[in-house]
């Protein structure tokens, strides 16, 4: 199973590809509002956010409200599990 952490690092990796896109890893701490994604960034002029999860991984309300909020302003949002994942907001789906 790939830990969350690595699962973060391969969805940089592929990013990071992207000449459209630019990104950053959100470390989590005091000074910052609870429930932001793992990945926040903006690719083709539209903003996205990525929670990595595990396979059996759960979103927290917080987390579920927050991808929510960000859908309905209208930024790009996906959970991913696995990399195939981020094609919902890289348009490789």
């Amino acid at each position: 199973m790939t830990s969350e952490r690595a699962l973060v690092k391969r969805i940089g990796r592929e990013l990071d590809k992207i000449d459209r896109c630019w990104w950053m890893k959100v470390h989590g701490g005091g000074f910052q509002r609870s429930g932001v994604p793992d990945i926040i960034g903006v690719i083709d002029g539209r903003f996205f956010a990525i929670e990595a999860k595990t396979v059996d991984g759960v979103l927290s309300k917080l987390q579920e409200v927050t991808l929510e909020d960000i859908r309905r302003c209208g930024g790009l949002t996906t959970v991913a599990r696995c990399l195939a994942d981020i094609g919902k907001i890289t348009g490789g789906d």
